[in-house]
C-alpha cells in the first residue's frame, strides 16, 4: 500500500488547532521519534525529554511550517527537530562531547531502504490507531490482504465471507486511514 502521496489534511487540521490531529499526529510520529533516538544509540535516560522536547517545538512551529510538497518533507522536518533536541539535551548535560552520529546531515535524501522503514513504521502506527474502530477480524483481514498480500479468496473462504465482502472491509478501512491520517503518512 502506498500512503507516500497524500494532502496536507491531518497537517493543515493540526496546524488549525484541532485537538484530534494534534493527537493523531503526536500518535502517528511518536514510534518513528523513538525510532530515531534507538538508531541514534542516544542514552535510554534522555528520550522522554528529547520526545517532548520535540513535541513542544513541533506544536509551537508547526504554524510556521510550509510543506514543500516532495515526499517525507514533514517527516524530514521533524527529523530536524529532532536531531537538534538530541544536541541540546546532551548540550545541557555536558559530561561528555556530543557523539557525531546525533549530529546528522539532515538535508541528504533517505536512502529508498531508509525511506520504505518509515513510511512502514508510521502506517503500521496509522493501523494500529484505527484498530479501536474496526473488529479484530476486519483488521487482521486487511492486514493480510494489504501487508502479506494474501489472496482475498482464501481469506473470504477462511473467513465465511465473499470475496465482495474482503474487499468491501479493505475499501473501509483504507477510506478510513485516508480520511485520518491524510497528509501524515508521507
Amino acid at each position: 500500500m502506498n500512503y507516500q502521496t497524500t494532502s496536507l489534511t491531518l497537517i493543515e487540521l493540526a496546524k488549525l488547532g484541532r485537538d484530534k490531529s494534534w493527537e493523531d499526529l503526536q500518535c502517528l510520529y511518536l514510534p518513528l521519534i523513538y525510532d530515531w533516538l534507538v538508531q541514534k544509540n542516544t542514552e535510554r535516560r534522555h528520550h522522554q525529554e528529547i520526545v517532548l522536547n520535540v513535541f513542544e517545538t513541533v506544536f509551537i512551529q508547526l504554524p510556521k511550517f510550509d510543506h514543500n510538497g516532495r515526499k517525507g518533507a514533514f517527516r524530514n522536518w521533524i527529523r530536524q527537530i529532532t536531531n537538534s533536541e538530541i544536541v541540546n539535551v546532551y548540550r545541557a548535560n555536558q559530561k561528555q562531547p556530543i557523539p557525531i552520529p546525533y549530529i546528522e546531515d539532515t538535508q541528504t535524501p533517505l536512502t529508498v531502504e531508509a525511506n520504505r522503514k518509515e513510511v512502514e513504521l508510521l502506517y503500521a502506527q496509522a493501523v494500529e490507531m484505527l484498530r479501536q474502530e474496526f473488529s479484530p477480524r476486519d483488521v487482521e483481514i486487511f492486514m493480510r490482504l494489504t501487508e502479506n498480500n494474501e489472496e482475498a479468496k482464501q481469506i473470504a473462504k477462511e473467513f465465511g465471507l465473499t470475496t465482495g465482502n474482503v474487499y468491501k472491509i479493505k475499501s473501509s478501512i483504507k477510506a478510513r486511514l485516508r480520511e485520518r491520517f491524510e497528509g501524515g503518512l508521507d
